[in-house]
């Protein structure tokens, strides 16, 4: 049982690796396309592209929390969890957003793997929490693939956007 949650959490870190190490975005190309189509709104679609982020991290600081509590981490799993509050009051959705997301999610992330390193025991009680985790997890997981879609549409709008946009 601790093989499979051990590697599962492996997994789903592995997998969320990719995207949180793409936060920082770049102009792909530059001269635009020919095409008669009218501009994209690329102000639009970074947002999205933003949030969808920000949310796709907030569900593995949730998971983290409830892993780390579950793994007898306490104080990352406030720390994972006050940040996940904070970034759940919608009140910004910017590049800082995306940067402490990401950080927060390494940390935590960093400390839970440090932790079934050391091959801990979990009682029923603690193998429910990490179950809970392991979930949230995977609904993370699910929103960091949907981010290749935000990012093929924003890539596209770059390439069809005026230099001058």
């Amino acid at each position: 049982m601790k093989k499979i949650l051990t590697t599962v959490a492996i997994a789903c870190t592995a997998l969320a690796m990719p995207y949180t190490a793409s936060a920082q975005f770049s102009i792909p190309s530059f001269g635009g396309s020919k095409s008669s189509a009218p501009a994209a709104d690329l102000s639009g679609q970074q947002t999205t592209l933003v949030k969808n982020f920000v949310a796709a991290n907030v569900d593995v600081l949730k998971a983290n929390a409830k892993m780390s509590e579950a793994l007898g981490l306490k104080a990352t799993a406030a720390d994972a969890e006050a940040v996940a509050q904070q970034l759940s009051s919608g009140s910004t959705f910017d590049k800082d957003s995306a940067s402490k997301a990401t950080t927060a999610v390494g940390d935590s992330g960093g400390a839970i793997a440090a932790k079934l390193a050391e091959k801990p025991q979990l009682d029923a009680a603690a193998k429910v929490t990490y179950t809970q985790g392991l979930l949230s997890l995977a609904k993370g997981a699910v929103r960091y693939k949907g981010l290749g879609q935000d990012v093929t549409s924003m890539g596209d709008g770059l390439k069809s956007a005026p230099l001058t946009q």
